[in-house]
């Protein structure tokens, strides 16, 4: 059997292309003008400090309700009334977005 080229690339970039939310508090206090340490919620990297991350995987919240409050809850530490997570990511990432693009996902993309 002959390998067929690869016609297209398909990506994961929620974690896997991109640093998540998670990881990139340190950059949105940044971007948003926060103090540092300002947001302590680290989902799956500690579940023990994100009482909301803990109720959503015990299905109490669905991932949508979990963004929706962590979007609402960051819009009002910026004095703003944030209803979409658009607005979050790109309030938080918009600037420079190249700086939460995973080196090892853009060396990999690139060759």
């Amino acid at each position: 059997m002959s390998a067929v080229p690869a016609q297209a690339l398909v990506l994961d970039f929620g974690g896997v292309v991109t640093r998540t939310l998670f990881e990139t508090h340190a950059l949105t206090e940044q971007a948003l003008g926060l103090a540092s340490g300002t947001l302590q919620w680290r989902g799956p990297f500690d579940p023990d400090s994100d009482p909301l991350w803990r109720a959503m995987q015990a299905d109490e919240i669905s991932e949508r309700d979990y963004w929706r409050s962590r979007t609402s809850e960051v819009g009002r530490l910026v004095g703003e009334d944030w209803q979409a997570m658009e607005t979050f990511v790109q309030r938080a990432r918009g600037a420079e977005p190249e700086k939460v693009v995973r080196p090892e996902a853009d060396n990999a993309i690139r060759a």
